[in-house]
C-alpha cells in the first residue's frame, strides 16, 4: 500500500462512473512512503500517471500532509444540515463561513501545537490569515462547480458520518498530541 491522495472523484450513478478530475490548480495526485523514500514503487507510479498527463507531486511527508488536509476537511462540517447539506446560498453566508474561519485557523493552530509540520504551504498560510481572507477564499471556491460538487454533491451528502468522525476524532488527537 502507498499513501496518497487522488487528484481525481466522483460518483456513481446508475452503474456509470462519473469521474472528475481537479485541475493542477486545485490539486493533482499526492502520493509517497510514510518514511519519505522515493522507492521504485513511488517511481513507477510517478510514470503511470505522467504517461496519462495527470498532474502529480510525491511528497517526502505524506503523514503530515494527510494529517494538514484532516485539519481542512473536517471543517467540512459546517456544510451539513440535519437533513443533508446546506445550498449554496447558505454554503456561501457569512454565518457559516465564519465558523468554518474560526475552524481553519484553530485546527492548523493545533497541528502546529502537536509538532506536526503543516503542509503544503499555502495551508500553513491559511493559518495566519485574517477571517475576511479565508472566508473569502470559501467564497471564491464555492463559485466552481467542481468544488461545489466536491463540498455540497453526492459524495459529500454520503461523507457526513466520516466527515464528522473525522473532526471528532482530529481534536481528540492534536489535543493529546499537544499535551
Amino acid at each position: 500500500m502507498l499513501p496518497g491522495f487522488p487528484g481525481a472523484g466522483g460518483d456513481i450513478k446508475d452503474d456509470v462512473l462519473y469521474a472528475q478530475f481537479g485541475s493542477e490548480t486545485w490539486q493533482g495526485t499526492i502520493f509517497g512512503e510514510i518514511n519519505g523514500q522515493v522507492t521504485e514503487r513511488v517511481k513507477e507510479l510517478a510514470a503511470i500517471l505522467e504517461t496519462a498527463g495527470l498532474h502529480y507531486e510525491i511528497l517526502h511527508n505524506i503523514q503530515a500532509f494527510h494529517v494538514s488536509h484532516a485539519a481542512l476537511a473536517a471543517v467540512n462540517k459546517h456544510f451539513y444540515a440535519n437533513d443533508g447539506m446546506v445550498d449554496i446560498t447558505a454554503a456561501r453566508s457569512e454565518v457559516i463561513l465564519s465558523k468554518l474561519a474560526a475552524d481553519v485557523k484553530q485546527n492548523i493552530r493545533l497541528v502546529e501545537q502537536a509538532g506536526i509540520p503543516v503542509i503544503p504551504p499555502e495551508t500553513k498560510a491559511m493559518g495566519e490569515w485574517p477571517d475576511e481572507d479565508i472566508i473569502s477564499h470559501y467564497r471564491q471556491m464555492l463559485s466552481n462547480d467542481f468544488i461545489i460538487d466536491v463540498k455540497l454533491g453526492n459524495h459529500a451528502v454520503s461523507a457526513k458520518p466520516e466527515i464528522l468522525l473525522l473532526d471528532e476524532v482530529f481534536h481528540k488527537t492534536m489535543t493529546q498530541s499537544a499535551q
